[in-house]
C-alpha cells in the first residue's frame, strides 16, 4: 500500500476525520487531503511524529514492510519499551495532572493517583496529562474530557497550543500569542473571546508546556 493508504486507514481506524488529524500537527486539512491523494509527501520530521501517533514505524508507513511495528524489548525499570531498530521509541507511563496552581514562588502541580501510558519518540519524561475541563477548544477538536500531552517549556512559538495559568486562576489550555508586551490567549470557540493581557497582567501569564499529543476516550 501507498502512503497516502496507509495514512487514510490509520486515521479512519482511530475514528478521525482530516481536519482533526491535522489539527495534531499544525496542518491545514487539505494539506491532509493532499498526503492521502499522493500528491504531496510529508517531510521527514512530520513522518516521524505521525509514525509516533499511530504507533507504527517509518518503514511501514514508506512501504518498506508490512509490518507495522518493530520489535520492543522490554526494559528493567520503570516500565519503558524501548524499539530496538530505527529511531528510539519509548512506551511509558505518566501522570495525569489534576491542578497547577500560581505561587510567587513557581508553580504547584497536583498529581492525581492515575496516570496514563504513552508512546513515542524519545525519553518524554518531561510531559504530563492534562485533562481538558471545558469547551474553549472545540474548534480545534479538542473537547472536554479528552486528554493533551503538555510537553513542559517556558515558551512556545506564536500559534501554538500549550496550557498556561493567569494568577489565581486554574490552567487552561488555548492558543498563545506574544507581541511586544502583551499576550493573547485565543480559544477555539466564538463564545470565548481572546483574552489580550498587557504590562503587569502579562507578567502573571505563565507558560507551563506545549500540547503535542491528544488522547480521546470513547
Amino acid at each position: 500500500m501507498s502512503l497516502g493508504v496507509k495514512l487514510k486507514l490509520l486515521r479512519r481506524e482511530k475514528g478521525l476525520t482530516q481536519a482533526q488529524l491535522g489539527s495534531f500537527f499544525n496542518l491545514a486539512e487539505s494539506t491532509i487531503s493532499l498526503y492521502e491523494a499522493q500528491k504531496r509527501s510529508p517531510d521527514y520530521q512530520t513522518l516521524m511524529q505521525m509514525a509516533s501517533f499511530f504507533e507504527v514505524s517509518v518503514d511501514y508507513l514508506l512501504g518498506h514492510t508490512e509490518e507495522r511495528h518493530t520489535k520492543a524489548i522490554l526494559a528493567e525499570s520503570n516500565e519503558l519499551y524501548q524499539v530496538n531498530s530505527g529511531p528510539s521509541y519509548v512506551h511509558l507511563k505518566l501522570p495525569i495532572v489534576s491542578a497547577i496552581k500560581y505561587s510567587p514562588c513557581g508553580l504547584i502541580y497536583e498529581k492525581g493517583p492515575e496516570e496514563k501510558w504513552y508512546t513515542g519518540q524519545g525519553s518524554d519524561y518531561n510531559t504530563f496529562w492534562l485533562q481538558v475541563k471545558d469547551d474553549s477548544m472545540t474548534g480545534d477538536s479538542i473537547l472536554p474530557g479528552d486528554y493533551v500531552l503538555i510537553r513542559q517549556q517556558q515558551d512556545i512559538k506564536n500559534g501554538e497550543i500549550g496550557a498556561v495559568v493567569v494568577e489565581d486562576e486554574s490552567v487552561q489550555i488555548c492558543r498563545i500569542f506574544k507581541k511586544d508586551s502583551s499576550i493573547v490567549l485565543q480559544s477555539a470557540n466564538p463564545a470565548y473571546p481572546p483574552r489580550i493581557l498587557a504590562g503587569r497582567q502579562a507578567s502573571q501569564v505563565k507558560v507551563i508546556g506545549r500540547a503535542i499529543l491528544l488522547q480521546r476516550e470513547y
